[in-house]
């Protein structure tokens, strides 16, 4: 499976993505454990998740952006097990 942080670089440039690359990868990392010990569906293990994925501190754009990362992860990772 090609990570999705490589389709990305490859569609957006990596000068684009060079902020968000400590994100993405962490948020891949999370999500190879997720769907396997949680499911897909959106629970308290996944809210843990996006909060230690954050930026510590009350900063929501910060949760928001870890939120949208490991849906997008998750999403990858759930639709190539599904080819």
């Amino acid at each position: 499976m090609t990570p999705l942080v490589d389709c990305l670089t490859a569609l957006v440039g990596g000068s684009q993505l060079t902020s968000d690359l400590p994100l993405l990868t962490a948020a891949d990392a999370r999500a190879a454990k997720l769907p396997r010990e949680h499911g897909v569906l959106y629970g308290d293990a996944v809210l843990e998740t996006i909060e230690q994925l954050s930026t510590p501190g009350p900063c929501v754009r910060d949760s928001l952006r870890a939120a949208y990362y490991l849906g997008l992860q998750i999403g990858w990772r759930t639709a190539h097990r599904l080819r």
